[in-house]
């Protein structure tokens, strides 16, 4: 190793060749064996320093303050791959007067404050340059084959600009408003990567690019939850070298409790021959990884990547008015989702785009509308969904879907246009189309805005479970030859109303309707399946309701609360109603049914109902024991009005509420759940179930006609506010059982348990006979029970009641 201590010289394994009073050193370092090399360190005087043949390090720096690179020194790295550590506290402000350096391949400057260099001259045989601050500035330009590195941590409000170099990387963190330029007064000549990071909500300082083979831009957000960060615009601006640009950033989000807000910064993207009329662009790859308004031109644009969240991007082809070099575009998304238009921005005519490839991969994508006037066709292709929500495309005449998982067109296509579904489940929409549309296999969708087609038109839904929606005042599909092949028939839409002929179809959906609906000629075995709030009744006509055993199965199926609507079914005697939660929120569904001719209602699946029973007066059995979740809460009244009928209702796992009628003996069963069960009148069985059950009792019976609960335990409650007609029950602890002797009848029990007077105030009594308890409410001003006017509970078992306590004429049993 070479060590020079002062500036009178001394080594090592070196020689002075010349020793003089000005403090030259003049050292020539002999070769060592190892390859790497050695280590040679400037000092504050004027140095010449020449290298070994190996791999040599040179390190300037500071000795007290003073810097040791200084006027006048040569460093001369010889053979070997060389280095450069160049370190100091102080900035640095350029490279000394008169330095010379040569052979040295590799330049690492590290200051503690501002870098402001220029290597283009006085510097030879250099190919790497590093530069490294904190908290500071740099403004850095590297030579013609010299690859540029710089890096600055918490860049902050200071702006970063390097020119020139070869392949050149801009590496910044704990940026807030500091700019980042690369290329503005000289280009690079090879690659340039950009990546800048802000963990503040301060809006991202502007990132420039000029010039570069291939332009990498990469921002990152890391501001915390609740908080919202703005990522710099970017802008890139090619050169005649600029062949590929791609920009990233952190997706958009909304902030919240648990979420970073973000959002996407604008990104514009030239091409150097973009106003040029006579010289085709470059550009010819683009990839955006979320992006606020975007917007690219260049003439020799083929293939554009997008994914994240994205605003707009307005795609523009110069002013070249030669043939462009290309007129197909394609588009590859991975799970991209935008708020605005895809524009072909071309204005001039018969200068866009006219083919349009859109390839699907990994994630499903949406783009909220593509606008392209000159496309005349467009393929949709890949293995993950396309939705194209809206499309204004004038001069298209087809569209063709090869995805396998299949593609959604949100607009309705023209009359004119020809569309050839592909494998997967695609979805478009229709008028009185004059093509013939082929939906391919899949389970596809197919949503008119008219009953009848036009002239050679048809529509078939090919292999697969298709969806025809028809978005019309009535229809009769099944009767037309111009539509075939689909199995299931929806009415939804703004227009969607009127009657509507199910002959054919295997399976019925109703979705939002503009008025009341009637499905007619509904097979046996068909059901419906309510996706969205309808407007009005729906009504479903059997083919055939003349049997006696007729089942119909009704589904709701949605993501959050249901308001179905009413529901008419007419000549049905089993009705099986699904409710179906489509994710992990629970919710419960409201539904009105309508069918007179019922017995059995059964309901099912992970949601809840608020079932509105009215004019149902023939049930006697409804069962929602398999109603899963425990959000999924169940509402029923019974209507059934035949005098002494057995009723048996049914709740499932969720907090239900089950009322009896008036007139039938009821059997109630609450199931899990923390369940309310409602006494109306009759001789009636409730059974809470698991969980802390109110029983409210609402009507007041008779002697011989009241309510036995079987398994009253610690937690329910009997709310008695229905019941106690002469003012309130007090509260406090209900006491001492009525006792008698071992002869007494139920009769004898319940005359002096009514024997006080409850005419001004109701009095409630409990005792035990026969082994089970009972719970009587006196209300009247006689010394014996009065049926009609005193009421009487049965609790199945020994119930021990005298710490229970009443609190606003509600028993909770402890």
């Amino acid at each position: 190793m070479t060590m020079i201590t002062n500036s009178r010289g001394s080594l090592s394994d070196g020689a002075l060749s010349t020793d003089n009073a000005a403090g030259v050193n003049l050292f020539t370092a002999y070769p060592s064996s190892g390859v790497s090399g050695s280590t040679l360190s400037l000092t504050t005087g004027t140095d010449t320093l020449t290298g070994t043949a190996n791999n040599d390090t040179f390190v300037a720096g500071e000795v007290a303050g003073a810097a040791t690179l200084t006027v006048g020194d040569t460093l001369s790295g010889g053979a070997g791959t060389d280095v450069l550590n160049w370190v100091q506290a102080a900035a640095v402000t350029a490279l000394p007067t008169g330095v010379t350096i040569s052979g040295i391949e590799t330049m690492n400057v590290t200051s503690g404050a501002a870098i402001t260099l220029n290597t283009s001259s006085g510097v030879t045989g250099l190919t790497a340059l590093n530069t490294n601050t904190s908290g500071a500035a740099q403004t850095v330009t590297a030579g013609a084959g010299q690859n540029l590195t710089a890096t600055t941590a918490a860049q902050a409000a200071n702006n970063v600009a390097v020119d020139g170099g070869a392949n050149v990387t801009v590496a910044s963190t704990g940026v807030t408003s500091g700019t980042t330029t690369v290329g503005a007064n000289s280009a690079a000549s090879g690659t340039v990567s950009v990546s800048v990071a802000n963990s503040s909500t301060t809006t991202t300082g502007a990132i420039a690019v000029t010039g570069g083979t291939a332009v990498t831009v990469a921002q990152t957000a890391g501001n915390a939850v609740n908080t919202t960060l703005t990522q710099a615009d970017v802008t890139v601006t090619g050169n005649s070298s600029t062949t590929a640009v791609t920009v990233t950033q952190t997706a958009a989000a909304t902030a919240g409790a648990t979420v970073a807000g973000r959002v996407n910064g604008a990104v514009t993207i030239t091409d150097s021959a973009a106003a040029s009329a006579t010289t085709a662009g470059k550009i010819a790859t683009v990839t955006l990884g979320s992006f606020g308004a975007a917007t690219i031109d260049s003439s020799a644009l083929t293939t554009v990547n997008l994914s994240g969240t994205g605003t707009s991007l307005g795609i523009g082809r110069g002013a070249l008015t030669a043939t462009p070099t290309a007129n197909t575009l394609t588009l590859n998304v991975n799970g991209l989702t935008t708020t605005g238009a895809i524009t072909d921005s071309e204005a001039a005519a018969d200068d866009g785009f006219t083919t349009i490839n859109i390839a699907g991969s990994t994630a499903s994508s949406t783009i909220a509308s593509l606008v392209a006037a000159d496309a005349t066709t467009l393929n949709i292709s890949g293995d993950a969904r396309v939705t194209i929500t809206s499309h204004t495309a004038a001069a298209l005449t087809g569209i063709t879907v090869t995805n396998s998982v299949g593609a959604t067109l949100g607009a309705e296509l023209a009359t004119g246009l020809v569309f050839t579904g592909g494998a997967g489940a695609d979805s478009i929409l229709l008028g009185a189309t004059t093509k013939a549309i082929v939906m391919g296999a899949g389970d596809d969708t197919v949503t008119v805005s008219s009953a009848t087609l036009g002239a050679g038109g048809s529509v078939n839904g090919g292999d697969g479970t298709d969806v025809l929606v028809a978005n019309v005042n009535g229809s009769s599909f099944s009767a037309d030859p111009a539509f075939g092949g689909f199995e299931t028939l929806r009415v939804a839409g703004a227009a969607a109303q009127g009657s509507h002929n199910a002959n054919g179809f295997t399976a019925l959906q109703l979705g939002a309707t503009a008025g009341a609906t009637t499905f007619t000629n509904v097979a046996v075995n068909v059901g419906l399946t309510v996706l969205a709030a309808p407007t009005g009744t729906t009504t479903v006509t059997l083919a055939n309701a003349t049997g006696t055993s007729d089942v119909f199965n009704l589904t709701l199926s949605s993501s959050a609360a249901l308001a179905a609507g009413t529901v008419a079914l007419a000549g049905v005697e089993t009705v099986n109603i699904a409710a179906t939660d489509t994710n992990t929120t629970a919710h419960v569904d409201t539904l009105t049914l309508q069918a007179t001719s019922a017995k059995s209602i059964v309901v099912t699946g992970n949601a809840g109902l608020n079932l509105t029973n009215t004019g149902n007066t023939a049930v006697t059995s409804f069962d929602a024991s398999a109603v899963t979740g425990t959000g999924s809460a169940v509402t029923f009244v019974s209507a059934n009005t035949t005098v002494g009928e057995v009723v048996t209702i049914r709740g499932g796992a969720g907090a239900d509420s089950l009322t009896g009628s008036a007139t039938a003996n009821d059997t109630i069963i609450g199931g899990a759940g923390a369940d309310t069960l409602v006494y109306t009148g009759g001789t009636d069985t409730f059974t809470g179930g698991t969980g802390a059950d109110i029983f409210d009792i609402n009507a007041i019976g008779t002697s011989t006609a009241f309510v036995t609960i079987t398994d009253a335990a610690v937690g329910d409650k009997l709310d008695l506010v229905g019941i106690s007609t002469n003012g309130a029950i007090a509260d406090g602890a209900f006491g001492a059982a009525v006792t008698l002797g071992a002869a007494a009848t139920l009769a004898q029990y319940l005359d002096a348990a009514a024997a006080g007077d409850g005419s001004g105030t109701s009095v409630a009594k409990w005792f035990q006979f026969g082994g089970d308890t009972y719970v009587v409410v006196d209300s009247s001003a006689g010394a014996t029970f009065v049926s009609g006017a005193d009421a009487v509970i049965k609790l199945t078992g020994l119930v021990t009641l005298t710490t229970s306590a009443f609190a606003t004429e509600v028993l909770t049993l402890a």
